[in-house]
């Protein structure tokens, strides 16, 4: 009879394991909106990010493009001197 005694005073009760499931919950949906919107934060940034890089892609193949047109017509303006 002493032993189930002892097994008894340390084993925890449903009220208490209600109450640590009652607390992980709250903490669980107050973190998971705030997580939600570090992500979505995240991918906002990331995304301009790729934007940014995209744009000056093209601003260097524009700039790519107007020296090839000048090469082109320094050319034609040479040849059509000779």
């Amino acid at each position: 009879m002493i032993v189930n005694q002892r097994n008894c005073e340390r084993a925890f009760t449903l009220v208490e394991l209600m109450v640590v499931i009652l607390i992980v919950a709250i903490l669980a949906a107050v973190a998971i909106p705030v997580l939600r919107n570090r992500v979505d934060a995240a991918k906002w940034s990331e995304g301009k990010a790729q934007t940014a890089k995209y744009v000056d892609y093209v601003a260097e193949l524009n700039k790519l493009g107007m020296a090839g047109r000048l090469l082109s017509a320094f050319a034609e303006a040479k040849s059509e001197k000779s």
